[in-house]
């Protein structure tokens, strides 16, 4: 039989913008890892921010029908903790 050869295939982590990280950092340390609605300044997170890190897999909502269909509550994945510890920021 032949021996099968593994090969390591390395994979460049993902980068997320500084506005990804910290929209995901903000459901870290909560119990349930409801992601916020608010940066710390006051304002609102920016949709786009939200819509990627839904995308990536990185959040995922925390109700199947929301009432309010401009807000968007998200928690945070295990997806999105593990690029939370491995992420670069750009």
């Amino acid at each position: 039989m032949r021996a099968l050869l593994k090969t390591k295939v390395e994979t460049k982590p993902q980068e997320l913008s500084r506005d990804q990280l910290n929209y995901l950092k903000g459901g870290f340390d909560n119990v349930n890892g409801h992601l916020p609605l608010f940066d710390d300044e006051g304002n609102w997170i920016d949709s786009e921010t939200i819509d990627t890190c839904q995308k990536e897999g990185w959040a995922e909502p925390v109700y199947e029908r929301n009432i309010l269909r401009d807000l968007k509550r998200l928690r945070l994945t295990e997806e999105g903790r593990e690029m939370i510890m491995v992420s670069t920021v750009v």
